[in-house]
């Protein structure tokens, strides 16, 4: 399946993102979701990890999905939903229902509690596995993505891929604190796609 097919799956098959979304504003384009899709299968290798960090009712995740099916790779969604909570569970039911092939695991938490369970004693995935792919969409604020960039970079491979949302001065989700986050992590690093009306930049780790 190519990117845009991906994208078209997202708005056509997993339409209830289109209709009575809380709200009424999709939280991904489709130029910002075929370029994650695309610099996702650049990035990921066979059997690779993908990490993302947001995942709320899974607009983004489905084009991972694929990615992950495509790779034959590990997908790990993490969110706590504290936003519309019914309504984004009944969503994510529905994308997990379509993709019972690929190994997925979703963690209802925050952040910082999905990395302390993820490095508990019992898993053993971020201690033997590096991060082929990283998408931060979560904490909508400077500090919080500052504090996921500790959290998850350093898991990532040198050469890999990560994706910031909401990279956008003018963004009433991003604001500005985003950006300043992003430019204080990876300023120096290769741009890989940058654009979209939210905001999306993706940079390769060096």
């Amino acid at each position: 399946m190519t990117p845009k097919e991906m994208v078209e799956y997202a708005k056509t098959v997993l339409n209830f993102w289109m209709e009575g979304t809380p709200g009424g504003w999709r939280t991904y384009m489709d130029d910002e979701l075929e370029a994650l899709a695309t610099t996702a299968l650049a990035s990921v290798p066979e059997a690779g990890l993908i990490v993302e960090i947001g995942s709320y009712t899974g607009y983004s995740g489905s084009v991972l999905m694929h990615v992950a099916r495509e790779k034959q790779a590990k997908l790990v969604m993490i969110d706590p939903l504290y936003w519309t909570p019914d309504y984004a569970k009944t969503c994510l039911r529905e994308l997990f229902s379509r993709f019972k092939d690929v190994d997925w695991m979703f963690y209802p938490l925050t952040s910082e509690e999905a990395h302390t369970t993820m490095m508990g004693e019992k898993q053993t995935l971020l201690r033997e596995k590096p991060i082929d792919f990283l998408h931060l969409d979560g904490d909508h604020s400077g500090p919080g993505l500052t504090l996921d960039c500790q959290l998850w970079v350093p898991h990532v491979r040198s050469g890999a891929a990560v994706a910031f949302h909401d990279y956008n001065h003018y963004s009433t989700l991003g604001q500005g604190g985003i950006c300043d986050a992003v430019d204080a992590q990876a300023k120096d690093w290769e741009v890989l796609w940058e654009g979209g009306y939210w905001g999306l930049t993706i940079r390769r780790k060096p």
